[in-house]
This record gives structure tokens, sequence and C-alpha cells, in this order.
């Protein structure tokens, strides 16, 4: 069995991770640049064989690009970790459980294996739970958040500031922002350990996501992070973004391109909540504190100024490259921070500028690629009808405009 985890954030060294550096999906670990990759959707099975009769060897919560080994037809076999297995890329719909031959004449006909039953063994997300419960021990105990539950260890007395209010209203701040319905009713699990040494056993134990010192992650249904020496206003904006891709998951039938993914998961969370909790759009969290006549800047508001400062400097990602990338080449680890800061507030410029001359179109353009994936949908500077060229200098100028530190 092989579980897989791959929405992730702030991959940094071991320890404390860059405290705006919020990142997404990986590649597969250890691969170089000449190697094919695939991507898998969420729910897609691994077969021992190239045959729909085999047994599923491993599942996959969320896409995630794995390295080819070979090829059959429709059938590729691809590498996770140690483990290789075959997955369908066919168009056609493969039965839900495994075929079974017809007996002989004569023989009494077996009951066909249920991939339920399988996966009652193998199921990822219900070994995490278990091991989680391990982890938290006596102390661990399970509270709401908003409509998501939590997981914690955390003593009662602890008081995590603004975050049950914010995630209470993150449903309809999603709504408002994207104009998509994210549902009612449970979204999730949250996983907040309170030392940072039992959030590291825990992500060690994944194959997708160890030894790379994070500081939290998200699968398809499940987000885990750790409380440490931060201050809840320090986990706050980590928190969203983690609980952003969960919502992504119920609005987006397929994997959006990482752009927009992470555009999306780092727009709310740089935001700033007013008193009722909701998250206002445009406004930028983080601390600018001065000392000796010195601002240092943190959080969203650090990125915010690194990106400014790279526009002046004309060090912007072309935006038709921008949104472009594959998962693999969106997480080069060269530029990453800057891809990721770029990508939120491209989307709040699409969002925003110009009294919001693109929101509709743009809000139009997000639905498309939610219901029918981004092959179906037109190309993004076609949609808005305006030339990459003069996206990329609208944007570069908007960006000169924005200061470090907004208010709602």
């Amino acid at each position: 069995m092989a579980a897989l985890l791959v929405l992730v954030l702030a991959a940094a060294a071991p320890g404390r991770a860059q405290e705006d550096e919020i990142l997404g999906v990986p590649a597969a670990p250890g691969l170089s640049d000449s190697e094919e990759r695939v991507t898998l959707g969420a729910g897609s099975v691994l077969r021992a064989l190239p045959d729909p009769r085999e047994a599923i060897i491993a599942s996959v919560d969320t896409a995630v690009e794995l390295p080819v080994v070979e090829r059959r037809g429709d059938w590729v076999r691809v590498r996770l970790g140690s483990l290789k297995g075959w997955f369908y890329t066919g168009s056609g719909t493969l039965p839900e459980r495994p075929l079974v031959d017809p007996p002989p004449p004569g023989e009494p006909e077996e009951a066909p294996v249920d991939i339920a039953d399988l996966q009652a063994v193998e199921e990822p997300g219900a070994d995490r739970r278990r091991r989680v419960h391990e982890l938290l021990g006596e102390a661990g105990r399970e509270v709401a958040l908003g409509p998501f539950a939590m997981l914690t260890d955390l003593p009662a007395e602890v008081r995590l500031g603004r975050i049950p209010v914010v995630a209470e209203r993150l449903h309809e701040s999603f709504r408002e922002r994207y104009g998509m319905e994210p549902g009612v009713g449970p979204a999730g699990t949250v996983v907040l350990f309170r030392t940072e040494e039992a959030y590291r056993r825990f992500e060690a134990e994944d194959v997708a996501v160890a030894e790379l010192g994070l500081d939290g992650h998200a699968s398809s249904d499940l987000a885990a992070l750790f409380l440490g020496d931060r201050t809840p206003e320090e986990v706050q904006p980590l928190l969203i973004h983690e609980l952003t891709h969960l919502l992504n998951r119920r609005v987006f039938t397929t994997t959006p391109p990482p752009w927009l993914e992470e555009g999306m998961a780092n727009d709310l969370a740089y935001s700033q909540a007013d008193r009722e909790g909701r998250l206002v759009a445009g406004t930028v969290g983080g601390r600018a504190t001065e000392s000796r006549r010195v601002v240092r800047l943190s959080g969203p508001n650090a990125a915010l100024s690194r990106l400014a400062k790279a526009a002046g400097q004309a060090r912007l990602t072309p935006l038709a490259e921008l949104t472009d990338y594959s998962w693999s080449e969106f997480q080069r680890p060269e530029g990453r921070p800057l891809r990721y800061a770029e990508s939120a507030f491209f989307l709040r410029y699409l969002l925003d500028a110009d009294r919001g001359r693109h929101a509709g179109t743009a809000r139009t353009w997000i639905a498309q690629v939610a219901r029918r994936g981004t092959a179906a949908a037109p190309e993004l500077a076609d949609a808005l009808g305006v030339p990459w060229a003069e996206l990329d200098a609208g944007y570069a100028a908007w960006l000169r405009t924005q200061s470090p530190w907004s208010t709602p």
C-alpha cells in the first residue's frame, strides 16, 4: 500500500521554513528533466498489471505527476517512490470492479473481487487517520473548526486567535471571491499537532513528503500542520492555504493548472479578515514593523514587497509562460517562491485591477476550467480578449501601485 499526499506548503530545509513560501504539488522526488511524466488525476488507481482485472496496488488522493517506466497501448507503468504500477490513460471507462472470466462448465462460479474490499485494507486515507490518532495519543481530541473537523493534541485552554471564525466563514469567502459554490456540510479534516516533532513523525512516514521539511501538507480531505512556537497569526495564512486546496477539490472536476490552484490558495491566504471573519479581497496580511527607521515586513507583506521589486527590475515570469507551466516546471526550486507570489497576485490583477475590468470574464473562465478542465477551456488571453504582452505590461504596472501593507 502506498499513501500519497501531494498538496504541500512551505518546502524548506528541515526546521523553520521561510515565512511566506507557501508551496504546492511537487513532482515525484528524484526526477531529472529528461524523464517522461504523466499526470494522474485525483482518485486514480495503479494496478499490478495492465489489465482491469488486476488488483489495485495503490490509489492516489489528488493529482500528481509521476515518471513513466514503460507504455503498452493505453496503459503506462509509472513509478511512485519504490512502487511501480500500471495506470490506464485511455478515453474509455474501466469497470468499477475487476473483471472475472466465466468459470468452465461444471465449476462453481466464484464471487467477483470487490475493489471496495481491497481498499478497505489499503485505502490510504483511513491509514493516515489511524496514524494521526496514534501520534496524538491520549491528549488527542476532535473539535469543530467551522465546517471542518479538527484533530489536535493542543490543550483545551490554548486559544487559536481568529482562526476558528475565519474557518467558519471560509466557504463564504471562497464563494464571494471566485463565484463558485464549494458546497455545504463537512469539508475535510484538519490535523493541528502541538509540536513540530509529532508532525515530523507523521510527515516522515509518507513517501511523497518525507524528509522535505514541510510546514504542512494537504490531501483530498486531510490537511496537517503544527503550531510549534508560532503564533496563531502566523499559522492562520498557512491553514487558509491548505483549506482552500480542500475546497478546490469540491469545485474542480479535474486538477487546475498549477498557477491557478496555488494562486487561489495564496490569494485567500494572503488576505486579512474583517471583524466577522470574512477574508477581505485584495488586502495583504502579515506585519510591517518599524525599528530604527527600518521597516521590516513579514508573511504576505514580504511576498508582495519582493514581487513588486521583481516587477520594477523586469524579472517577472512572462504570463504566457507562467500559466502554461506543468507541475514539475512550476515546482523548480529556482525562483519558486516568486512564481507562487506572482500567480496569486496575477489572479488578484484579473479580479481587482481597473475596477474589476477583467473580473467577470476571469470568473467565467475559472468556472469553465472547474467544470470541463483546462483542455476544454479557451486559452486565458483569448478568453480575456487581451494579448499576453498587454497583460504582462498591465500586470507589472499594477503591481508597482500595490502597497506592501494594506488594510480592510
